[in-house]
């Protein structure tokens, strides 16, 4: 198995990647998850207010959640949220 994503580098790269393979942009993604844009910027950034869309925003993008190390990307929320 491939080693996980496990920085927010990474996971931006893979997240932009697979939204220019499928053709969409954060607006229409944030319209399937019921949520506004500024929420997807958040998950791409790494903001405490994009935790609760990560693996919904995995999801969206066709990945499977056991390839990212979300205890160490979500790290970083919980750091920010302290």
């Amino acid at each position: 198995m491939a080693e996980k994503i496990a920085t927010q580098k990474e996971f931006y790269r893979w997240a932009k990647i697979r939204m220019l393979d499928m053709g969409v942009n954060q607006r229409q993604i944030a319209d399937q998850l019921g949520t506004v844009p500024p929420r997807i910027s958040d998950v791409l950034r790494g903001s405490i207010y994009g935790r609760k869309y990560i693996v919904p925003f995995i999801r969206a993008l066709g990945g499977d959640p056991q390839m990212f190390d979300l205890e160490a990307l979500t790290s970083k929320y919980k750091e920010k949220g302290a």
